[in-house]
């Protein structure tokens, strides 16, 4: 079905989430086991679907009603800021240019920022009931990958921790999702 919707849709947004943008950044950068051969599709995407199940359990755990909206915007970075974390986040490769022309048309102005906060708190009851309906609990998810003989850690595909916490911030910058 999932073949169906991207066909419907033109891309691979209905199969592709956060999990791939994990897999899909070090895929770019050419992640390899200790062979030089390139790690398993499928377990880069185990790791990032655990990483994203975890990013979300935490994000809806917060009372984001209590969001001050206005300390949010004051500190919104410019998009010269932007630019120059991307730079250095993908210096010396071939995909900065693309990176900075996908952000420049998802980065929000302060007063878009607002809008989008305001929206979210009114609608953060609903849209966490819905999200938390359909994700599988990160550590339910865990022992199903550990039957499956997946990896877990970020270390079984030889990611270090912190090139692990880096792809958290270089993820999101690859698509406009």
């Amino acid at each position: 079905m999932s073949g169906f919707a991207m066909q419907a849709m033109r891309n691979t947004r209905p199969a592709s989430g956060a999990d791939h943008l994990f897999s899909h950044l070090w895929e770019m950068q050419d992640l390899q086991d200790e062979n030089g051969l390139p790690i398993s599709h499928g377990f880069k995407v185990a790791i990032g679907t655990l990483a994203s199940t975890a990013l979300m359990e935490v994000v809806f755990s917060k009372n984001i009603a209590q969001l001050d909206v206005r300390a949010v915007c004051d500190r919104w970075e410019s998009w010269e800021e932007r630019k120059a974390k991307i730079q250095a986040a993908f210096r010396n490769t071939p995909i900065v240019d693309q990176v900075i022309t996908v952000c420049k048309e998802k980065y929000l102005s302060t007063h878009q920022l607002q809008e989008r906060l305001q929206l979210l708190i009114t609608h953060w009851e609903e849209l966490k009931q819905k999200v938390l309906k359909q994700l599988i609990p990160y550590n339910e998810l865990r022992n199903m990958f550990l039957t499956a003989d997946c990896p877990v850690k970020p270390e079984q595909i030889h990611l270090s921790r912190e090139r692990f916490r880096q792809t958290f911030f270089q993820a999101q910058m690859i698509r406009k999702r």
